[in-house]
C-alpha cells in the first residue's frame, strides 16, 4: 500500500512546478512564493509520516481555469453537432418573447431543469400543435440548456430522415446508428411532415425502434395530434406511434402562427427602409 502511495507522491511530485521564488515555511514543507500556500503536505499512514506534493492555491485556480475551457470547448463541439442550423444554438429560453404557449414552455422547462429524473424514468416528450407555434424554438431551448449542463443532444429532422435514400456505405450507416443511439436526448423534429411512403414509414420505425432499445429518452415534435397519430388507419404508423407513446408525455403547444408574425413584421421593416 506505501508503495502504491509512493508511486502517486512521486507522479504528483512531477506535476508540480517549483519556482525560483518558492520557499521553505517553518514547518519545513515547501509554499508557494506567489500564493503563499503549501505544495506540500504532511500525512500519516499506517504509523509513517508521508510528505507528498500537492497543488497550491494558484495551480489549482490554473487547473480549474483549463477545465472550464475544455468543457466549454466540448459543449460547443456538442453544440455544433447537434443542429443543423447555427442559428439554433443561439435559442434560449431566456430569449423568449413571452408571446407563445408559456404553461407549454415552462413544462419543458421543467423537463430540462430535470432531466436526471426524466433519465432514469426513461421518459421523452411528444409535442403537438399546429404549425409555426413555436414547438421546435422551445425544442432547441431544451437541446442548449442541456448541452450547457454537459449533456449530448442531437437533432434530426423527420424530413431529412424520410428524404434520405439507402446508406452509401457501411460506415455511413454506423455513423447514422451512432446518431441515434449515443446522444443522452434525441430530437425527433416535424414527425409527419415526411413523405408517406412505405420506405419513410420503416425509416422512421426503425429509429424509434432503435432509440426505444437503448432505454435513453426522446423529444418528438409534431403537427399532429394524439388522435391523429393513434388512428392512422395504417398498421405500420400504428405500431410506430403506440411505441413512442410508451416512453414520451404529451405536452400540446398552442398558439398563433409566430412564423407569420416575424414574416408580417419584416415586411413592414422593409416597407419603412424603403420609404413605402
Amino acid at each position: 500500500m506505501l508503495a502504491g502511495i509512493d508511486y502517486i507522491a512521486e507522479k504528483t511530485r512531477q506535476a508540480i512546478e517549483v519556482h525560483e521564488e518558492d520557499y521553505t515555511g517553518t514547518d519545513g514543507l515547501l509554499y508557494c512564493g506567489k500564493c503563499r500556500t503549501p505544495k506540500q503536505c504532511r500525512i500519516e499512514i499506517l504509523g509513517q509520516i508521508r510528505i507528498p506534493y500537492c497543488l497550491c492555491k494558484c495551480e489549482e485556480e490554473h487547473d480549474r481555469r483549463i477545465q472550464e475551457e475544455m468543457n466549454q470547448e466540448r459543449t460547443e463541439r456538442l453544440r455544433r453537432d447537434c443542429f443543423p442550423d447555427a442559428d439554433m444554438c443561439q435559442w434560449q429560453f431566456a430569449s423568449d418573447d413571452g408571446t407563445g404557449d408559456q404553461k407549454a414552455l415552462s413544462a419543458m422547462k421543467n423537463y430540462a431543469e430535470k432531466f436526471k429524473i426524466m433519465q432514469e424514468k426513461q421518459l421523452g416528450l411528444l409535442v403537438y400543435g399546429d404549425v409555426g407555434v413555436g414547438k421546435s424554438f422551445a425544442a432547441a431551448c431544451v437541446a442548449n440548456t442541456l448541452l450547457t449542463d454537459g449533456y449530448s443532444v442531437k437533432w434530426l429532422s423527420a424530413i431529412q430522415i424520410g428524404e434520405r435514400g439507402f446508406f452509401r456505405n457501411e460506415q455511413e450507416q454506423e455513423e447514422y446508428t451512432r446518431c441515434v443511439t449515443s446522444p443522452d436526448l434525441l430530437i425527433l423534429d416535424d414527425l409527419g411532415a415526411e413523405r408517406q411512403t412505405d420506405f419513410t414509414a420503416e425509416r422512421i420505425h426503425s429509429l424509434i425502434n432503435t432509440r426505444i432499445l437503448t432505454n435513453k429518452p426522446m423529444l418528438v415534435t409534431t403537427n399532429l395530434t394524439p388522435d391523429q397519430l393513434t388512428n392512422t388507419g395504417n398498421v405500420q404508423k400504428n405500431r410506430i406511434f403506440s411505441r413512442l407513446f410508451k416512453m414520451t408525455v404529451p405536452v400540446q403547444y398552442t398558439g398563433s402562427d409566430r412564423r407569420k408574425k416575424i414574416m408580417k413584421q419584416n415586411f413592414h421593416d422593409v416597407k419603412d427602409l424603403l420609404g413605402l
